[in-house]
């Protein structure tokens, strides 16, 4: 009995201990998801002030309508997010609040990624901790946005996570390779931070298993719409140079990123594992990502996973972790972070926002801007019947441009049919055809200024392109109202109507 007896005390202490070593092991989720879900709740309802964000509402919308990307309409981005989206408003209505928890769940997918990936490298929970409340803070300017190179950093991690485990290998080449879905050129740096643990051959076999079913999407989609796809998603994204413009913040972030780069290096070639060179080849392949324009959004696209490599590299067994250059590295690259990010992000409220409803979408616009737009719905629909043509571009369109397209999800009476419902950012005498006819094919046109000169500073190596779209403009459409900002044009009557007027 009384061996029973201590057996049955023996068994509930072992009871006891499982449970709390579960406890533990879930604890550090559990703060991450509150720390992040604290940060980006407050921005939940922001207004939309982005064209980025607003074209991942409306090719969501767009997917939901029967339209399909690189058929239907231009975009530079795979499929991958704007599906994801899309699925999210067919579940839950469409609107921008279920689009930014669809880039809530990505963020926390990193986050949760980043942590596991530290604890299969060996890092105590603090460790593991600090490098993913330092990925949250990075991710911090993209705000909530489902954006598509936030789900290639999903697949990524997650890839990683599980070629650390070496029991995975087919299954994280997968998900390595399915960063195209969401944006291509992701693929590159994805594919390069596995290579080191391909030594084996069993590795190697697998690793062919799971490249062939992750790219299986990608080859589908961009076979069948081939031409067009290369053109959109390599031509003109090539087209994309980097800004260095000499300036504070570009000087700063550049230096960030050397840092990076040489701490990482320095890590890969003492260590000699494959942690290590793989997190430097996956930081050094996407640094054109940050070069590409020189500000906290793209620094934010950079180090979301960068910033916390960089960190877990000085926890390797084989690292000397408190001496000289290395503490003074780690500590410095977490102040210049956090003194660039959080003043300017963190702390800075969203303004104040007014929430359009129409047709079962929804959407919040800032406060200030409520009234013009009510006041523009109103004036277009009072000058076209329902289930016209609308097309939204700018008042000079031969140079990429910034334009409204969140007026077309607030215009659900009219039809959005143009293929670049975005003005494109390269436009050659090919794309000037087409976004004439475009122009052509619709009844009612909302043009908005967009300075020459801020063009020319976004994208600086991008030459004009032909006056082909706004030669259809003068020759077929008439003022209708609207204001110098933002212009509404109908197609002039013939000259029996007597109202053709330039």
């Amino acid at each position: 009995m009384r061996a029973a007896h201590v057996e049955r005390e023996h068994a509930s202490g072992r009871s006891f201990s499982a449970r709390r070593g579960r406890a533990a092991r879930l604890l550090g989720p559990v703060i991450l998801l509150g720390v992040l879900v604290g940060l980006r709740l407050p921005w939940l309802h922001a207004p939309l002030v982005t064209q980025d964000e607003g074209i991942i509402v409306l090719y969501a919308q767009q997917i939901l309508d029967g339209r399909l990307p690189q058929r239907d309409f231009y975009t530079v981005y795979g499929p991958g997010t704007f599906g994801l989206a899309a699925a999210a408003f067919a579940l839950f209505g469409s609107s921008l609040v279920v689009e930014r928890l669809v880039g809530l769940a990505m963020q926390a997918l990193v986050v949760q990624g980043v942590y596991l990936l530290a604890r299969g490298r060996g890092c105590g929970r603090s460790a593991a901790l600090g490098a993913s409340v330092l990925s949250v803070l990075c991710l911090t300017p993209l705000g909530l946005a489902a954006y598509a190179w936030v789900g290639g950093l999903c697949c990524i991690v997650w890839g990683l996570v599980l070629l650390h485990r070496r029991t995975h290998v087919a299954t994280a080449f997968a998900l390595l390779a399915m960063s195209a879905i969401f944006r291509p050129e992701m693929v590159v740096p994805a594919l390069a931070a596995g290579l080191p643990y391909l030594g084996s051959r069993s590795a190697r076999r697998g690793a062919v298993m799971g490249l062939a079913l992750g790219l299986a999407p990608s080859a589908v989609f961009y076979a069948t719409w081939g031409r067009r796809a290369f053109d959109n998603v390599v031509l003109q994204r090539g087209q994309v140079n980097a800004r260095m413009e000499v300036d504070g913040l570009a000087a700063v972030i550049l230096c960030l990123a050397a840092a990076t780069v040489l701490v990482l290096l320095a890590s890969a070639v003492r260590v000699r594992d494959a942690h290590a060179w793989s997190s430097l080849f996956l930081v050094v392949l996407t640094l054109p990502q940050l070069v590409q324009r020189t500000d906290l959004d793209h620094l934010a696209y950079s180090m979301g996973l960068s910033a916390p490599l960089l960190l877990l590299a000085q926890f390797s067994p084989q690292m000397p972790r408190w001496r000289g250059p290395l503490l003074v590295t780690r500590a410095a690259f977490v102040v210049v972070l956090a003194l660039l990010i959080v003043p300017t992000r963190v702390l800075a409220l969203p303004g104040p926002s007014a929430t359009f409803e129409v047709a079962g979408r929804t959407l919040e616009v800032p406060l200030d801007e409520a009234a013009a737009i009510n006041d523009l719905r109103k004036s277009v629909l009072e000058t076209v019947p329902v289930g016209s043509t609308v097309f939204i571009g700018t008042q000079d369109m031969r140079a990429p441009s910034v334009t409204p397209v969140q007026l077309y999800f607030l215009l659900p009476e009219l039809e959005a049919d143009a293929y670049y419902l975005e003005m494109p950012i390269g436009i050659s005498p090919t794309v000037g055809a087409r976004l004439a006819d475009d122009v052509r094919s619709a009844n009612v046109l909302l043009l908005s200024a967009f300075p020459a000169e801020l063009s020319r500073r976004l994208t600086p190596f991008v030459p004009f392109g032909p006056t082909t779209a706004d030669d259809v403009v003068r020759a077929e459409f008439c003022p209708a109202g609207g204001s110098a900002e933002l212009r509404i044009m109908v197609r002039c009557a013939t000259a029996d109507g007597g109202l053709r007027h330039g």
